[in-house]
């Protein structure tokens, strides 16, 4: 058992590194403000420190959806990481808390229990973190472009100084992706009893900072050149923005998707300045993905504990 332990924890480590840290310094990556290297650095340490000091809240929230023994949170925990690994394949941005959150739920039902109070509130901050990236954006965009009009600098320095907030945004968001997302890589393993807290942050952190480095520029690239073409100043919006949004319910304790609060920042954004700058296609195909990925895991997680176990 030991062994499946670690298997499922390092798997889904790597898979949740790679698909939603890397969404951290898409942005910067695709103004060319970043190169891959240095920013798969940075997202990786920063998401391993936000995983090990601030991720305890969301596996207490994760630790009521549904009860299960630790071979069932480990089977939930492989199914989920398997998943999140072909859509980082696919370089499309994936919510790693609706895949964990729907092989929970189908855990649940194949169990006759699910906490569908806990379930609803996880939900709705679903829908809320898109429409609250999209409108921090907004706000952001506001705030910093009075500040950046009243300060009139040369370009040369604006330029400099954009860079270096977009360094320090960008660590910032990677460490609330790390509080975010590590109950999506341990909650349920810890929720079960097969690691402890402490094991759970610091293995759990170390796996999803493998991921960011190994895999992460595939979607860096999609998720930050291809929806909508941003500026350096663009950038930053949308880190601060992002940021913020996910440290919200990091807060609160109840684990979101950074790349989907990214991809709304991103997207109110493009609709500030003009609504054609947005790529509605590739828009489309990820949205599409996060409607599709809590399904699919709840079915596979429910037919395997249903009929092959």
């Amino acid at each position: 058992m030991i062994l499946w332990v670690v298997a499922a924890l390092v798997l889904m480590g790597w898979a949740v590194g790679a698909n939603g840290a890397a969404g951290v310094f898409g942005t910067a990556v695709a103004s060319r403000i970043l190169r891959l290297t240095s920013a798969a650095i940075l997202a990786a340490l920063f998401a391993a420190l936000g995983a090990y000091f601030e991720g305890s809240r969301g596996v207490h929230t994760y630790a009521s959806v549904a009860g299960m023994s630790q071979d069932m949170a480990v089977l939930v925990t492989m199914t989920s990481g398997v998943l999140m690994s072909v859509l980082s394949l696919l370089g499309l941005p994936a919510s790693a808390s609706q895949v964990v959150v729907g092989a929970m739920t189908g855990m649940g039902l194949s169990q006759g229990h699910v906490n569908w109070s806990t379930l609803g509130s996880i939900a709705l901050c679903w829908l809320a973190t898109p429409v609250g990236g999209a409108a921090m954006a907004v706000a952001v965009y506001t705030l910093l472009g009075h500040v950046k009009t009243r300060l009139a600098l040369p370009m040369l320095i604006e330029d400099r100084i954009i860079k270096i907030f977009i360094i320090i945004s960008g660590s910032y968001t990677a460490y609330t992706f790390g509080a975010n997302d590590i109950a999506n890589v341990s909650g349920p393993l810890i929720a079960s009893g097969a690691l402890s807290m402490s094991e759970g942050l610091l293995w759990g952190g170390l796996a999803m900072a493998a991921g960011v480095i190994t895999l992460g520029w595939r979607v860096m690239l999609t998720a930050g050149r291809k929806i909508v073409p941003l500026s350096g100043f663009g950038a930053l919006v949308v880190l601060v923005s992002q940021g913020l949004t996910v440290h919200v319910f990091v807060s609160i304790g109840i684990p979101v998707s950074v790349t989907q609060a990214m991809v709304g920042a991103i997207v109110g954004l493009g609709l500030l300045k003009s609504e054609q700058t947005v790529n509605w296609s590739m828009l489309g195909r990820i949205v599409s993905a996060w409607m599709v990925t809590p399904t699919l895991a709840a079915l596979t997680v429910f037919g395997i504990q249903t009929w092959i176990v």
